[in-house]
């Protein structure tokens, strides 16, 4: 009977830790967990197998979108920047300002893990206008609608350790679950 309820338990565990997460503040921290740990399970569990996650890059001074099935921690995007962790402390996870990145002293105004609705931070349309405006990618009807909710309905996490190390990424709801829908890479890359 032990072995029994040992299983079981294990299971529950497999399930709770793999299934879709209906908590932001966990999503939260499998996302954190997940990049810390390189661990491509934990975070393609909060992917939606037909949307994929989008990876906001910079080639140069153009700032560009890249859709992805899933994260490969051994094949990153772009594939000459590794995905890194982030450890933040305060553990805490706050709404407001979110921390802000200074390329002239290469730093983020605050650290700790911040969050804000993302229909406050445009980056993403802003993103996605000027890749149609200057001709850069054909985007579907179908598609830019999927960006707008997107850009409507996610949560912008900024996570920021006292080593400077980040993580910025966005969490969607999509029915009852949190979606890891976004990576940015370009709020900290000075390169332009």
């Amino acid at each position: 009977m032990s072995r029994l309820r040992i299983l079981f338990l294990l299971l529950n565990i497999h399930c709770f830790t793999f299934a879709q997460i209906n908590d932001f503040s966990a999503a939260v921290w499998q996302v954190i967990d997940g990049f810390n740990q390189q661990d491509n399970r934990k975070i393609n569990s909060l992917i939606d197998e037909k949307k994929g996650v989008i990876v906001l890059t910079r080639l140069g001074v153009i700032e560009r979108l890249e859709l992805a099935q899933k994260i490969d921690f051994k094949k990153p995007i772009p594939e000459y920047l590794p995905y890194s962790g982030v450890s933040p402390d305060p553990k805490e996870i706050k709404a407001g300002n979110l921390p802000q990145y200074n390329c002239d002293n290469d730093s983020w105004s605050k650290v700790g893990i911040y969050f804000v609705e993302s229909n406050q931070d445009a980056l993403l349309m802003r993103i996605v206008d000027f890749l149609i405006q200057f001709n850069e990618a054909k985007i579907e009807q179908a598609q830019y609608q999927y960006y707008q909710f997107i850009n409507e309905n996610s949560r912008r996490v900024v996570a920021v350790d006292y080593e400077g190390n980040a993580l910025v990424f966005y969490l969607t709801k999509i029915k009852d679950d949190w979606y890891l829908t976004i990576i940015d890479r370009v709020s900290d890359d000075c390169s332009a």
